[in-house]
């Protein structure tokens, strides 16, 4: 599953789109960003001036260039 893009913008994200799954973050600019369930791993790349909730993340939480 991955969120791609994203600016201006308010995202939600529920159980049944990412309960134990790898979840990608990258190139979202200006965003709140809303994850109301556990992911297996987490990768954030490229983003700027974004805020992230995750309930939980099982593994790895990987950020890069943000």
């Amino acid at each position: 599953s991955s969120l791609e893009g994203l600016s201006f913008s308010v995202t939600i994200k529920d159980e049944l789109q990412c309960r134990g799954k790898d979840l990608k973050i990258i190139g979202c600019y200006d965003s709140e960003i809303f994850i109301e369930s556990s992911v297996k791993s987490l990768y954030v790349v490229g983003c700027g001036s974004c805020n992230i909730y995750v309930a939980a993340c099982e593994r790895v939480a990987f950020i890069d260039k943000c």
